[in-house]
């Protein structure tokens, strides 16, 4: 047989025995792959059905029968307010309620922005109230309404009067309402502390924004300008703290002009 038919057959007999090593290689892989895979799945099952007997003895322990419940964060609504939409039934089993559910119920009251239901083992429950943030009252058609840092209007059927400034002269269907909420968000951000001071807000078609502050004195503010914040809260507190060190007791002062108007009482 030439040499070169010799070669042939060895280089086809060396890539078949090449292919079978492959072949062989492929198939121990499959098979470790597959005893890997269903010891895994042994494993989940066995977890899975562990973790079910450790709830299933949870749900029914006397130990964690429900003892008490923290409610944290209110500001506006009363704890007796939490628990009525909370509905949690006495004594339950802090592992057999839905906490999901008790979040949605608590939620349905409109001053409720935002609920969080966690369990204490081994028998407590708190209930975290994330409320929405009112910054004025509304009065329109003799019912009274809370607007917030959203622009959003929330029936007030608190039972307790809430001390916020009255907004006067618009009514809660004004388109207006998003630009006054931005103008007062920033108010409370470059003046803060003076904000607490204001009893009304009103406005006026001809003169703009009225202010009126606890102690009596009106500013006449004028335009929703919030650059010109600053600007103002200076000039206001550079006029009043002149005229209180002279004993001039103020009616208004004018701040819709650069020299301010004034008029003392």
């Amino acid at each position: 047989m030439p040499a070169s038919r010799v070669s042939k057959i060895k280089k086809r007999n060396t890539r078949i025995k090449k292919r079978r090593k492959q072949v062989l290689y492929f198939r121990d892989r499959v098979r470790k792959s597959a005893l890997s895979v269903g010891s895994l799945v042994v494993l989940l099952v066995a977890g899975w059905l562990g973790y079910q007997k450790i709830i299933a003895g949870l749900t029914t322990s006397p130990r964690c029968a429900l003892a008490g419940i923290e409610i944290k964060n209110l500001k506006y609504l009363s704890q007796h307010e939490i628990l009525r939409l909370a509905n949690i039934p006495s004594g339950a089993n802090i592992f057999s309620l839905s906490v999901k559910e008790i979040e949605v119920r608590i939620e349905s009251n409109i001053l409720v922005k935002k609920a969080q239901v966690d369990r204490k083992w081994p028998n407590r429950l708190v209930i975290s109230v994330q409320e929405r943030e009112p910054l004025v009252r509304i009065i329109d058609n003799r019912q009274e309404y809370l607007l917030d840092r959203e622009a959003r209007l929330i029936k007030n059927s608190l039972k307790n009067p809430i001390s916020l400034p009255l907004l006067s002269g618009l009514s809660r269907y004004d388109t207006r309402l998003p630009a006054l909420v931005k103008f007062l968000l920033s108010w409370q951000k470059q003046g803060g502390a003076l904000f607490p001071k204001i009893s009304n807000f009103t406005m006026d078609a001809a003169k703009g924004l009225i202010v009126q502050l606890s102690n009596g004195l009106t500013l006449y503010w004028g335009e929703l300008d919030p650059n010109k914040i600053a600007e103002k809260i200076s000039r206001w507190q550079q006029v009043q703290d002149d005229l209180n060190s002279k004993g001039i007791p103020l009616q208004y002062i004018d701040l819709r002009f650069k020299n301010v108007v004034v008029k003392p009482l």
